[in-house]
């Protein structure tokens, strides 16, 4: 108590509290801020400004006071944001549309920017009342983002054999956005057909039906060679070099099948000489 007498009561320049600074602090004019909260607010240059929406003390930078100069309209957050200008923006013919509420007043955390200050993120009545009331003013828009229900669905689907590009024209939606709902609704897609559009002698038609020509197309388009074509090859080796091959010569070749090729279908390489007619 003692030490406590002989220092100077000081008053805070802040908050106008007493306290006692040490005189080491007063002799170089530090003891003028009771704590550093005191002191961190004697460094802002800026002020307090009132939210234009909820009311709610901000504090505002210099540099932001002077983006605002000539609306002199303040924001806590991008909600409040969002909601004041949802209030007072028009388009063109003078009816708020749906960009105006995901617009780019928006964070992306928040979808309709807490409208009617309502959580964003809810998809209760507030926000579809919102969405119905815009929609039925403005004709060039439809709700063509809500899902049908499964019956309709399924009966234009199954019952009355629509394409889903048939449904997606018809409820404006692309043709991923049908694949979803049939897949959400767990309703079963039809098979493909061959009567898709595209030529029917096709690989990938002639695959669905399993006949003998898809095979041998398949065969070929994945280098699966026959036993006849393989002789072939080796009849055709000994009339271009008046020789029979060697094993290795067909050993990872870029202009023969590879000798494993012979041993799946004949067992050895020397049976397969064998087959074409030649001694091995």
């Amino acid at each position: 108590m003692g030490k406590k007498s002989n220092n100077v009561g000081v008053k805070c320049q802040i908050c106008d509290k007493e306290f006692f600074p040490k005189p080491y602090f007063l002799r170089h004019n530090w003891g003028r801020y009771c704590s550093r909260k005191c002191r961190n607010e004697s460094k802002k240059t800026g002020k307090c400004v009132i939210c234009a929406y909820c009311g709610k003390m901000v504090y505002r930078t210099v540099s932001d006071l002077k983006r605002k100069l000539k609306t002199r309209v303040y924001f806590c957050n991008k909600s409040c944001q969002c909601a004041w200008k949802n209030k007072r923006r028009k388009s063109k013919n003078g009816v708020r549309i749906l960009k105006h509420i995901w617009g780019s007043w928006c964070n992306s955390s928040t979808k309709v920017c807490g409208t009617l200050r309502e959580d964003a993120n809810s998809f209760g009545p507030p926000f579809y009342s919102l969405v119905s009331r815009i929609l039925k003013l403005n004709h060039r828009k439809d709700l063509s983002f809500k899902r049908p229900a499964k019956k309709p669905l399924y009966e234009l689907y199954w019952k009355k054999n629509y394409t889903q590009s048939e449904i997606a024209s018809a409820f404006n939606v692309t043709h991923t956005s049908v694949k979803r709902w049939l897949n959400y609704f767990r309703i079963p897609v039809k098979p493909r057909t061959l009567s898709c559009g595209r030529n029917k002698n096709s690989l990938s038609n002639l695959l669905l039906g399993k006949t003998p020509e898809a095979e041998k197309k398949s065969a070929e388009t994945r280098r699966i060679y026959t036993k006849e074509k393989l002789l072939l090859t080796i009849r055709e080796f000994v009339e271009k070099h008046g020789r029979v091959p060697t094993k290795n010569e067909f050993v990872h070749s870029h202009f023969y099948p590879d000798h494993m090729t012979y041993r799946d279908n004949f067992g050895t390489w020397n049976d397969a000489i064998k087959e074409a007619g030649y001694k091995p």
